[in-house]
């Protein structure tokens, strides 16, 4: 069980760029093929990217600035890129999965009071749900991650982390809001 919830004392630096850039390439894949009839936009590539590299580099950056000034210990850079890298993994596989199921529910054609219609909504409130989930998942392995790569104890550490993470994301989304 604590390999699940905190693998990042059990997970070599390799295999978390491996799982990691897997994962980040699959949801690519999974958002592109979602929105494969629309022409690409600014937007759209906003929207494919956000989820990974959007997100990933800045937290990234600026958790190993954070570490260099709070860790007692040396931290590596690449200690911190991989193991943030991985501990995205739910949230980036969730949306790129279901962005591909929620494209292909707007395909079916039904009136919003009939079974298929209240199904639909249904689901879409479902994959809504689970995204609020793995969110979650994700936070916590960010904390986990941020702990093990940058030997950050206690409170700190997740203080720092989750300071950051809002920040970025903060970021992220008004920067979407402004190009799009």
């Amino acid at each position: 069980m604590n390999k699940i919830l905190n693998p990042f004392e059990h997970l070599s630096i390799g295999k978390a760029w491996g799982w990691g850039l897997a994962g980040t390439v699959l949801a690519i894949v999974l958002l592109s093929a979602a929105s494969w009839p629309v022409t690409w936009s600014i937007k759209t590539m906003m929207a494919v990217f956000s989820t990974n590299l959007m997100l990933w580099l800045p937290l990234s950056a600026l958790l190993y600035l954070a570490a260099l000034v709070f860790s007692p210990s040396r931290i590596r850079a690449v200690d911190i890129f991989a193991t943030n890298l991985y501990a995205l993994l739910p949230t980036t596989l969730a949306v790129g999965l279901l962005s591909l199921i929620s494209s292909l529910l707007g395909h079916i054609p039904a009136e919003p009071l009939s079974v298929v219609g209240v199904l639909l909504t249904a689901t879409r409130n479902l994959i809504v749900i689970i995204l609020s989930v793995t969110m979650v998942w994700a936070m916590v392995w960010g904390c986990f991650a941020y702990y093990v790569s940058a030997n950050m104890k206690g409170w700190r550490g997740v203080t720092i982390f989750l300071t950051c993470y809002v920040f970025v994301s903060v970021v992220v989304l008004s920067l979407e809001q402004y190009v799009g």
